[in-house]
């Protein structure tokens, strides 16, 4: 039986072989994916993906000139950063050596859907950043911060880079990526802010000087920015381009056009021209990528400061990582604080985490950062990020589109990120944060003599808080106000609303007298949210004490040949989540509460339960399933208060600025809004996975599934001939029930007999057009009444 690895779409110019026949492009001359390569774990690796019908081959084994010319810059910077060899081949590429590996990324790489069963361009690109993203994955999980990664792209394998930094599995594995370098973006977009200034984005002319980049020009094909994940805040950024200002695949003047797709086939074998022409800036973007590398390298092998194991919980630091910095005996005394000091400064005794907080949001004030509303929020890791229209105040937050900068909740997120090292706050509103779990917590009545440096102070009532910002000492606030308005120093007396405080360290109290408890198993992460998919915060590399508050249910997670959708909260471990499968003891720890009201071991939610939310935006879509192609049933106007019952992961969509695959299921409208327009994080907190058929009927045997392709026929019975009962116009989410074998098809270059149940359609869908293996994983076969009978 076959398996199929994707769908066949038309090529890039939408005629596919028949126009490149037309316009002379020999249809043989299609790119074969580069052959397998061992997958070692070596310090560094560069991954390189070729451009358009290129192909690795005796002479030629990264597949172009220029990728070759590249990869040969990166590894002549490591070495003289006491890193490898530089090795060469007897033609003088480079190759692999002990430090350094190098490999090519196994993708069609097709210009042009030359024969009706190969892959165009659009699908190549698909199929590159899906292959990418699981090797980055590999790597991070097998290898972890032993190997760095170098990502390279040339011409088309540069947008798949581009595309590939905006997948949510790469996202979740970004830490193993020490820089992009990206040659001849086609996709490249001139007028992304910041990038140019910074020297990351660099324009050049023929004889590689500095050349004017203009906004309105940009890649031939559609243009996308980097993703703020990648292209940094003040400087601190690891994607790096280069393209000739007389290069148009990457700097065509003007808008993109529909002849430009014409153009570019045209153009496709040229490599005479500029677009082939790049050596002369090869050794200068390797050395300042491996610059940026080296940085965030350091960056990732830093120990953050962390909190002291709680009363008997015994030390709960990982035991090969030391504990934070106390100081030298012979170190000076710190100066003593003077109460009338009103800068951006720590004023007064602190511990390390606050220490560092604190000078990183005064980095952010020194840069002249704008307040934007939502600002900092839907990027992992945090970072500055453009805003949004707020609708309560559109007259204010009118720039705030065009503005690079956080809102208040932000602004602390990115401070505590970048002084610890991982996303201790998470992408949490200001109420959120307030309402997590703390080991210690002050409140308005404590007064101010109860605070100090490194603090985050909320404002608002118990029930409405509206602000935060991070204490400094003196009376003074690092605040992003509001729209309009630069980050600052305020005093905290300019608001009159102060509710309490928290202090993310724990330094100073333990916070509760929650039962330890220990984990089990090696290497276990745990994550800023209840879910995999979330940031990581923390590895155990053995079996470690932690101390629990509380647990809920959330994401399902299987693993060590168990099921649970348990997770427990570490407040010792910043407000961390890990899998109960890893504590010991049974699924639902005795003794240890739900948090938030989390039903624990009772029944699941039922009609009268979940979560009130806001959304966000206006005109948003409601939907009768999770995917942008299912039908509308609504629409909210304007931000409006929804109550959510669960969540599901569907059709990934791209919307303001963020990519998403998660959908909210609103049962009071009997409709599912995707997550990017319902405020907080990606996967919603304290939001249960639906794992049950929402509003079908069809029990509870159901499992969600997902196809591919273009106008796929799900039929009556599991076999072409039988009627059809509806048809797929795109890729969507579907409910499968069980599957057989039954009538053998061949379709898209793949032949199998299985065929699947699809209960919220009531009929039968071949398995080649579900994504995954030949018989599906974890679908039952079907048997008598399974699906009802007569079906």
């Amino acid at each position: 039986m076959g398996r199929r690895r994707g769908r066949v779409v038309q090529g890039i110019l939408g005629v596919g072989a028949l126009l490149g026949a037309l316009l002379g492009i020999p249809q043989q001359a299609h790119a074969d994916p580069a052959p397998p390569q061992p997958t070692v774990c070596k310090p560094w690796v560069v991954i390189s993906a070729y451009g358009a019908d290129a192909s690795a081959g005796p002479g030629a084994p990264w597949g172009s000139p220029v990728n070759s010319q590249y990869i040969g810059g990166i590894t002549k910077a490591l070495k003289a950063k006491g890193i490898g060899t530089a090795a060469r081949d007897p033609d003088g590429n480079p190759r692999a050596d002990d430090a350094v590996d190098i490999r090519n990324l196994s993708y069609p790489a097709n210009a042009l859907q030359y024969w009706p069963w190969e892959p165009g361009y659009n699908e190549s690109l698909r199929l590159g950043k899906e292959k990418l993203a699981q090797e980055v994955s590999w790597y991070n999980t097998n290898c972890g911060k032993g190997t760095n990664l170098i990502l390279l792209g040339y011409s088309m394998g540069a947008h798949l880079m581009k595309q590939a930094m905006q997948d949510p599995l790469l996202q979740a594995n970004q830490e193993a990526v020490a820089a992009v370098v990206n040659v001849a973006d086609p996709s490249r977009s001139n007028g992304q802010a910041g990038m140019a200034q910074s020297g990351q984005m660099r324009t050049v002319t023929p004889d590689f000087a500095p050349a004017e980049a203009q906004a309105a020009d940009g890649g031939l094909l559609q243009r996308a920015t980097v993703p703020e994940t990648f292209s940094g805040f003040l400087g601190d950024g690891r994607y790096h381009d280069i393209c000739r200002a007389d290069d148009q695949f990457c700097n065509r003047p003007g808008q993109t056009l529909p002849g430009d797709w014409i153009d570019i086939a045209k153009r496709a074998a040229d490599s005479e021209g500029p677009h082939g022409d790049y050596a002369r800036g090869a050794d200068s973007t390797g050395a300042q990528a491996v610059e940026s590398a080296l940085t965030h390298q350091a960056e990732r092998n830093t120990v953050p400061p962390g909190p002291p194991p709680a009363p008997g919980t015994g030390d709960t630091n990982p035991p090969d990582l030391p504990p934070p910095p106390q100081g030298r005996p012979d170190d000076p005394p710190a100066p003593p604080n003077d109460p009338n000091d009103k800068s951006c400064a720590p004023h007064g005794d602190t511990d390390a985490t606050g220490a560092a907080a604190i000078k990183e949001a005064c980095a952010v004030v020194g840069a002249d950062t704008w307040y934007t509303w939502g600002g900092g929020h839907g990027v992992n890791p945090p970072g500055a990020t453009f805003g949004h229209v707020d609708s309560s105040d559109p007259e204010r937050s009118r720039n705030d589109p065009d503005r690079k900068g956080f809102d208040c909740s932000g602004f602390v997120r990115y401070a505590f990120y970048k002084a610890t090292g991982y996303d201790v706050l998470g992408d949490r509103t200001a109420e959120q944060m307030y309402n997590a779990s703390w080991p210690v917590r002050m409140t308005a009545g404590q007064g101010e003599g109860a605070l100090r440096p490194g603090d985050l102070v909320f404002f608002g009532t118990e029930g409405n808080i509206h602000h935060t910002a991070i204490y400094l000492g003196n009376g003074q606030i690092a605040e992003a106000p509001q729209s309009d308005e630069k980050i600052r120093v305020a005093p905290l007396r300019s608001h009159d609303d102060y509710t309490g405080a928290v202090r993310i360290s724990g330094a100073g109290g333990g916070g509760g007298g929650d039962a330890p408890q220990s984990t089990w198993g090696t290497n276990v992460r745990t994550h800023t949210e209840p879910s995999i998919g979330s940031a990581v915060h923390s590895t155990f590399p053995g079996p470690t004490g932690i101390r629990v508050d509380c647990q809920r249910r959330a994401e399902r997670v299987t693993s060590e040949g168990y099921s649970s959708d348990v997770w427990s909260h570490l407040p010792d471990d910043g407000g961390s989540w890990v899998s109960n499968i890893y504590v010991k003891g049974p699924e639902w720890i005795p003794g240890v509460p739900a948090c938030d009201r989390d039903p624990g071991q009772g029944q699941p939610p039922g009609d009268g339960a979940g979560s009130q939310r806001q959304t966000w935006g206006t005109d948003v879509t409601l939907r009768s399933g999770p995917s942008s192609k299912a039908q509308a049933t609504d629409a909210l106007a304007k931000p409006t208060t929804v109550r959510v019952d669960c969540q599901a992961r569907g059709e990934e969509v791209t919307a303001d600025g963020v990519t998403n695959n998660a959908w909210a299921h609103l049962p009071d409208r009997n409709a599912w809004v995707s997550n990017i327009y319902v405020r907080g994080s990606a996967w919603l907190e304290g939001i249960p996975e639906c794992d049950t058929d929402q509003g079908g009927g069809y029990g509870d045997n159901v499992d969600f599934r997902n196809t591919w392709g273009d106008d796929v026929r799900v039929h009556r019975d599991p076999a072409q001939g039988s009627p059809a009962v509806t048809t797929l116009q795109g890729p969507s989410q579907v409910r499968v029930q069980c599957q057989v074998h039954a009538e053998q098809v061949t379709a898209e270059g793949y032949t199998n007999d299985a065929w699947s149940y699809l209960s919220d359609r009531q009929g039968w869908i071949s398995n080649i057009y579900l994504k995954g293996g030949a018989w599906q994983d974890g679908v039952p076969l079907c048997a008598p009444g399974n699906p009802p009978p007569g079906r």
